[in-house]
């Protein structure tokens, strides 16, 4: 099966709240095998 590209754009990247903590268990729950997830973040690391 070919795996689907999704692309989440975020635009805070020195902040973590509810937004991005969801987020955060969707991108650590998510089936790598079906789909290749994309970050895009203002600063070039996320940590």
């Amino acid at each position: 099966m070919m795996r689907k590209k999704v692309v989440f754009c975020e635009s805070g990247y020195n902040i973590f709240y509810g937004a991005q903590q969801s987020l955060y268990n969707f991108l650590i729950n998510a089936d790598k095998e079906l789909l290749e997830i994309v970050v895009l973040t203002p600063d070039r690391y996320i940590y």
